[in-house]
C-alpha cells in the first residue's frame, strides 16, 4: 500500500489505513471499512483484497494519486481565497523565520529546560498568560481555541526524533507546548487581530509565517521567475510563535507559544480537507519535520504533475524542459527523490547535475569533485558499486592533486570508496583505503570525534568480511560509544552501530549478545522510520540470524520473512539487497527441514547476485554453498558437489588456500563426496579444514567439533573405526560444553556408528538413543535428519539380539529414506540388506 506500506500483516485500524492510502480513503473505502472492521479494526487478508482490487498496492502509484488530489485541491484553495480577499492580509510581514539558540525554552531556573517536567512547570504558567493576551486581541466574531498542553508522549517522540541534533537538551527546542488557534470570518479580522497581537506589550511576535502572502524562494522551490506559480502551492494561513513572560525564580522567563490564525470559509471547505488528509499521508512518506514536507510537497506540485504518469516520467519531463537547466532546482529534486527511495530516478537527475558542472567548470574541476562523489553514492543506493566506485576514484583523484593526499576532504571521500570497494567484495582494498582514511581523520579532528565515526565502522565491516572479528568488534564498539555519547542511546545513528556490533558478536558465536542489539537497534528504528523502511529489513534480518543461531529456526523464518516484504517493496524483486535476505529466508527453511523451499530461495538469490556481478564474483560463492547444502540434503550429491567446487575456486582465488571462509567451504566438500561414497576424498578435505579452523579458532571451538564429527565419519566409513571414535569423542566433548543441540546428536550418531564397527553395540545404542531423543526434540518423528540415527540404532538393537526393535528401526529409517531420497539410495538399499529383503 501507500505510506507505510504494511508488510507485518496485521489488522489495521481506520487511522492506519488513511495514513496508507490517504486522499484515496474516500466515501467508498470509508463504507467498506465500516462493513469489514471487527473491534475497530480490519483483518490483513480484507485490506489486501481491497487494496488488490483498486489498485492500492503500488506504493509508488499510491503516493502519485495522492500528489495530483494534493495539487488540486491546493488550486482549488486558491480560488477560494481569490474569492474572499483583497490584498490587505499581505502586508503583514514574514518574520523571524529560523528560531536559534537564544530562543530555547527556559525551566523556572532560567537555564535552557532539560526536562518535560522543567518546561511544562513553565508552560503551565505561560498557558495563562497566552490566553489572557489572546482572547483581549481577538475582535467580535472571531473564535478562539485553546488546547490542552501538548501530551508528554507526543512531546517526547517530538523532542527526541526532530531535535535530537540540536543543541541540548532537546526539550528547549519544543515551541508547540502552548498552542492555541483563532477562526476568522473575514480578512479584516486577520488583520485587526495580528495589529492588536503586534501592539500589546504583554506578548512579543518573535515568528510570524504568513502564508497567506508567501515569498518568493530561489533556492528550494524553483526560480523567482516562477513566484506567482510557488504562491499558489502552500496552505493558506498564518502561522505564528508568540513569546509571553511568566514569573520564574529569580527573574522573569520568556516563554514561546504557537498560534494559527485561520480563514474560515477556507478552514472548512472540503479542497481544504483534502489537502490536510494528503498532506498528513506525504509526512508519514516522507518522515520529515512540517517544515520539511511542506518544502518537498511545494517542489513536487511545482513540477508538471498533471501530465505525467508516475514518478519516472515526471522526472523525465523535467530534464526535458528548460527546468534542466537549474541545478539548484535538480538538487533539491534528487533529495527528494533519495528521500523516496526511488534510486534510479536519483541517478539520473545527478547525471544531469554533473553535465551542468562539468559544462561550467571541465572535468577536472574541485567543485566537479564533489558532484562526482554524490553521483557515486547515487549508485551505490542503486546497488551499482562498481559505478560507485569508479566516480569515486575520479574524485579522490582531483581532491589529492587540488587539497593535497592527507586533506579532510581527501578522508571523507576514502571513506566512501572503501565502503566501495567492501560491497565489490575487494576487502584488503576496502581495508587499506579505510586505514588511510582513518589516520587523517584521527589527527584532523581526534580519536573520538564523531567525525571518525563513519571510517570506524567501514573499517570493522572490511577486518569482519576478513575474517578477523575481534578486530572488527573493537572498531564497531569505539564507534558505538562516540554516537552514544554524541547522540544518546537511543537515537537512529546508535541503531545502525548496534547493527553493526551485533553482526560482529553473531559471528564471534555470542548470539545472545547479537539478538539483544538487534532488539536494540529494532526498536529505535521502528520509532524513527515506521515498520516497513528498508533500515527495518535489515535489522529484522540480523535479529532473525540470531534467534536462528539460538535454535528458534521459526522466530527466524518469520522475521526474514518480513524482511523480505519490506526490500522487495523498496528495491524491486531482483535487487542485489533482496538476493541478500532470500539467502537469509532460506536458510531459516533449510534449519527447519524445508530443504525443496530453501532451494527455490537461494536458486532466486544466485539468479539475481549472478547477473549483478557475475559468476564468478565472491558474492556469489556463499549462495553456490548454501543452494549445495539444499541439494545434498534433497539427495542430488552430485549437484552439491559441483555447486561447492564452484565456491571453492572463487573462494581459494579470493581469500588463499588457508583462509577461514575456505575451510568452511572444504568441510561442505568434504560431506558431498562422502554422500557419494568417496571417503578417502571427502577425508582429505576435512583434514585441510580442520587445520585451518584450529589455527583460526582453537582446539575447542564449536566450528572444530563440527570438522572433527565429520572426519571421524569419513574414517568409520574407511574402516578406521578407532580413529572416528577419538575423533567424534573429542567433538563430543567440544560440543557438551554448550547445550544437547542438533549438533550434538550428529556427533553422538557418529561415535555410535565407531562404536559398532568396534563391536561395542551397547554403548552404541546408549549413545543412539541420546541422539534420536535431540533430534526427535528439535524436527519431529518423521523428519530426515532422524532417518540415519534410526538405521544405525536398529543394526545396534540386531547386534544385541533384539530382532524386533531393529526391524521397528530399521522400518521407520526406509520409510523416510523412500519417501525423501526414494527406493535406490544407498540408505535405503542399507536398510534392505539390513532386513533381509
Amino acid at each position: 500500500m501507500g505510506a507505510a506500506a504494511t508488510t507485518a500483516k496485521q489488522p489495521l485500524a481506520e487511522v492506519d489505513i488513511k495514513n496508507e492510502i490517504g486522499v484515496l480513503y474516500g466515501k467508498e473505502a470509508q463504507q467498506a471499512f465500516a462493513a469489514a472492521k471487527d473491534d475497530d479494526v480490519v483483518a490483513w487478508p480484507k485490506v489486501q483484497a481491497y487494496a488488490e482490487a483498486h489498485g492500492l498496492l503500488d506504493p509508488k502509484a499510491v503516493l502519485f494519486k495522492n500528489l495530483r488530489q494534493f495539487k488540486i485541491a491546493r488550486e482549488q484553495i486558491e480560488a477560494i481565497y481569490d474569492e474572499h480577499f483583497t490584498g490587505a492580509v499581505r502586508d503583514i510581514p514574514w518574520r523571524g523565520e529560523d528560531l536559534c539558540d537564544v530562543r530555547r525554552q527556559c525551566a523556572l531556573h532560567g537555564a535552557p529546560a532539560k526536562t518535560l517536567d522543567e518546561l511544562y512547570a513553565v508552560a503551565e504558567k505561560a498557558f495563562i498568560s497566552f490566553a489572557v493576551a489572546l482572547t483581549a486581541a481577538c475582535p467580535d466574531g472571531a473564535v478562539v481555541k485553546l488546547a490542552p498542553l501538548k501530551g508528554l508522549a507526543r512531546a517526547a517522540a517530538k523532542a527526541r526524533n526532530e531535535y535530537a541534533k540540536n543543541t541540548a537538551p532537546a526539550t528547549s527546542w519544543l515551541f508547540d507546548v502552548v498552542r492555541g488557534s483563532v477562526m476568522c470570518a473575514t480578512e479584516d479580522e486577520i488583520v485587526r487581530l495580528y495589529a492588536a497581537l503586534d501592539k500589546d506589550p504583554r506578548v512579543d511576535v518573535v515568528r510570524t509565517k504568513n502564508r497567506f502572502n508567501p515569498p518568493c524562494f530561489n533556492g528550494f522551490v524553483f526560480l523567482s521567475s516562477n513566484c506567482a506559480r510557488v504562491r499558489r502551492r502552500r496552505y493558506r494561513d498564518i502561522l505564528m510563535n508568540v513569546a509571553v513572560r511568566v514569573q520564574g525564580e529569580a527573574r522573569e522567563i520568556v516563554h514561546l507559544c504557537e498560534l494559527q490564525i485561520h480563514h474560515a470559509p477556507i478552514k472548512q471547505s472540503e479542497p481544504m480537507h483534502k489537502s490536510h488528509v494528503t498532506y498528513e499521508f506525504f509526512r508519514e512518506y516522507f518522515l520529515g519535520n512540517a517544515d520539511a514536507v511542506e518544502r518537498r510537497l511545494n517542489m513536487l506540485c511545482a513540477l508538471p504533475v498533471d501530465d505525467a504518469e508516475n514518478v519516472d516520467d515526471l522526472v523525465g519531463r523535467v530534464l526535458g524542459s528548460d527546468r534542466a537547466k537549474n541545478k539548484t532546482l535538480l538538487l533539491e529534486l534528487v533529495k527528494l527523490l533519495e528521500s523516496i527511495a526511488e534510486h534510479a530516478s536519483a541517478v539520473r537527475v545527478r547525471e544531469k547535475v554533473l553535465e551542468i558542472m562539468e559544462r561550467k567548470y571541465g572535468s577536472d574541476h574541485h567543485k566537479v569533485a564533489g558532484t562526482l562523489r554524490d553521483l557515486g553514492f547515487a549508485y551505490g543506493s542503486l546497488g551499482d558499486a562498481a559505478k560507485k566506485r569508479d566516480f569515486l576514484v575520479r574524485a579522490l583523484a582531483i581532491f589529492e592533486r587540488e587539497y593535497g593526499c592527507d586533506h579532510a576532504k581527501v578522508a571523507y571521500t576514502l571513506t566512501d570508496l572503501g565502503d566501495a570497494y567492501r560491497v565489490l567484495g575487494d576487502n584488503a582494498k576496502s581495508r587499506d583505503v579505510l586505514e588511510r582514511g582513518l589516520v587523517i581523520e584521527e589527527r584532523e579532528y581526534g580519536r573520538d570525534h564523531v567525525k571518525v565515526v563513519v571510517t570506524l565502522e567501514c573499517l570493522g565491516n572490511a577486518h569482519g568480511a576478513l575474517g578477523n572479528k575481534a578486530k572488527a568488534r573493537d572498531f564497531l564498539e569505539r564507534a558505538l560509544a562516540i554516537k552514544e555519547r554524541e547522540y544518546g542511546r537511543d537515537h537512529a545513528l546508535v541503531a545502525s552501530a548496534l547493527t553493526n556490533l551485533g553482526i560482529v558478536h553473531g559471528s564471534l558465536g555470542n548470539y545472545a549478545k547479537q539478538r539483544d542489539l538487534s532488539e536494540r537497534a529494532l526498536v529505535i528504528f521502528e520509532r524513527e522510520y515506521g515498520r516497513d523502511h528498508p533500515n527495518v529489513a535489515s535489522v529484522l534480518a540480523n535479529l532473525g540470524s540470531a534467534h536462528g543461531s539460538l535454535g528458534d529456526d521459526a522466530k527466524k523464518r518469520d522475521l526474514f520473512q518480513r524482511a523480505l516484504a519490506i526490500d522487495e517493496r523498496v528495491f524491486g524483486s531482483e535487487h542485489t539487497a533482496v538476493a541478500a535476505t532470500l539467502g537469509g529466508l532460506g536458510n531459516a527453511f533449510f534449519s527447519l527441514g524445508d530443504y525443496a523451499k530453501a532451494r527455490e530461495l537461494y536458486e532466486r538469490a544466485l539468479a539475481i547476485k549472478e547477473r549483478e556481478y557475475g559468476r564468478d564474483h565472491v558474492q556469489v560463492a556463499s549462495t553456490l554453498t548454501n543452494l549445495g547444502l539444499a541439494h545434498g540434503d534433497l539427495g542430488d550429491y552430485a549437484k552439491a558437489r559441483e555447486l561447492y567446487e564452484r565456491a571453492l575456486a572463487i573462494e581459494e582465488r579470493e581469500y588463499g588456500r588457508d583462509h577461514v571462509q575456505v575451510a568452511s567451504t572444504l568441510n561442505n566438500l568434504g560431506l558431498a563426496h562422502g554422500d557419494l561414497g568417496e571417503a578417502a576424498k571427502a577425508c582429505d578435505l576435512y583434514k585441510r579444514a580442520l587445520a585451518i579452523k584450529e589455527r583460526e579458532y582453537g582446539r575447542d571451538h564449536a566450528s572444530v567439533a563440527l570438522t572433527l564429527t565429520n572426519l571421524g565419519k569419513a574414517c568409520n566409513a574407511l574402516g578406521d573405526s578407532t580413529k572416528a571414535r577419538d575423533l567424534s569423542e573429542r567433538a563430543l566433548a567440544i560440543f557438551e560444553l554448550g547445550s544437547e543441540h542438533a549438533r550434538v546428536a550428529i556427533t553422538l550418531d557418529n561415535l555410535g556408528s565407531a562404536y559398532i564397527a568396534l563391536g561395542d553395540a551397547a554403548k552404541a545404542r546408549g549413545l543412539l538413543e541420546r541422539a534420536l531423543v535431540i533430534n526427535e526434540r528439535e524436527y519431529g518423528q518423521d523428519h530426515v535428519k532422524l532417518a540415519e540415527t534410526l538405521m544405525n540404532l536398529g543394526v545396534a538393537h540386531g547386534e544385541l539380539g533384539d530382532a524386533t526393535k531393529k526391524r521397528g528401526f530399521l522400518e521407520r529409517a526406509l520409510a523416510i529414506f523412500e519417501r525423501e531420497f526414494g527406493g535406490d539410495h544407498r540408505h535405503a538399499l542399507s536398510c534392505r540388506r539390513n532386513l533381509g529383503r
